[in-house]
């Protein structure tokens, strides 16, 4: 092992984690203050709800994160993975109503959560 090219690994998936992080708090941001811009939500949706789920989901990140730094890396970056799937489920949004039913900020925030590696470049 190359302790050099494993931290240089680290540090560029926390760059992604933390990419990604700000993201996803934007877009869950976005849904708890602004949930009518999203057509055919659930009546109701309690902001508190947007909040929790991005900090369960954000624990998963960041404690495969951890694991992966501390040699359970099967562990960690089936939690990564699970991570990253999440981001992608956010795309679900669409299925709800089509992109152009949707507001530009809701939009936005929805790629911004979807794709952080667009503004990321590998070292």
């Amino acid at each position: 092992m190359n302790p050099e090219r494993d931290a240089a690994k680290s540090n560029l998936l926390l760059g992604f984690l933390l990419a990604y992080m700000v993201g996803s708090f934007i877009h869950h941001f976005h849904n708890a203050q602004f949930v009518a811009e999203y057509p055919n939500m659930p009546g109701g949706f309690p902001a508190s709800v947007a909040y929790f789920v991005w900090g369960a989901a954000t624990l998963v990140g960041l404690l495969g994160y951890y694991f992966a730094r501390r040699g359970h890396e099967l562990l960690g970056l089936g939690a990564v993975g699970v991570y990253a799937a999440y981001g992608l489920m956010v795309l679900g949004h669409y299925k709800l109503a089509p992109i152009s039913a949707h507001t530009t900020g809701a939009n936005v925030t929805m790629h911004s959560s979807s794709s952080p590696q667009r503004s990321s470049s590998p070292p």
